[in-house]
């Protein structure tokens, strides 16, 4: 606090802490803090439900989920998008999720833009892929179509997703944001 003594600092922390700790104010910050996390689980609660009208199986949702909480602090520079479909080597593909810039974001100028990264995260639950050979087969061919597309593919197992699923959202969400603020940082290299 600019303009106070250290005396002065001790005497308002050690009475704010002379607070915190009475019964009254517990009662009272526990009852608050209880009522305000209510109202954020319904907010997040509305805004998952209504994110998740395209999204194909629980595995999606749950990711969906999760991108939500690791990103809640981001600028809103991109996002995760759902369910889009690309063109590939003339196939169209349907990916689970492509991490794209947003608008009114600082990575707004890229959208569209041919230097924009192309990532697609899917992930891949043994209960809705590669039950037979024919479908690993399928997904071999159409990796190799995305990526001679330009694509970036990210891929996250059920199981890997299970056993951590803020680590590897966040892992994604990371790798993601490093290909496209490179593609950002390369292209306002080439500006000036």
């Amino acid at each position: 606090m600019a303009g106070l003594t250290e005396a002065e600092f001790n005497r308002i922390f050690a009475k704010a802490n002379e607070l915190w700790e009475m019964d009254f104010f517990k009662k009272h910050a526990r009852a608050a803090m209880d009522s305000m996390l209510r109202e954020a689980e319904n907010e997040f609660g509305c805004q998952l439900h209504s994110r998740m009208r395209d999204l194909e199986s629980p595995l999606e949702a749950a990711f969906l989920a999760w991108w939500m909480v690791v990103s809640r602090y981001s600028l809103g520079d991109y996002g995760l998008y759902s369910q889009r479909e690309v063109s590939a080597s003339g196939n169209t593909y349907r990916l689970d999720f492509t991490v794209e810039p947003c608008n009114g974001g600082n990575l707004e100028y890229m959208i569209d833009a041919p230097e924009c990264p192309k990532i697609a995260v899917e992930l891949d639950g043994h209960d809705f892929h590669e039950k037979t050979k024919e479908q690993v087969t399928y997904r071999n061919r159409r990796d190799r179509d995305l990526q001679a597309a330009g694509w970036i593919v990210l891929h996250v197992s059920g199981s890997e997703f299970n056993a951590n699923p803020e680590a590897v959202t966040r892992e994604i969400r990371d790798r993601a944001a490093t290909l496209l603020f490179a593609a950002h940082h390369r292209q306002q290299e080439a500006r000036t």
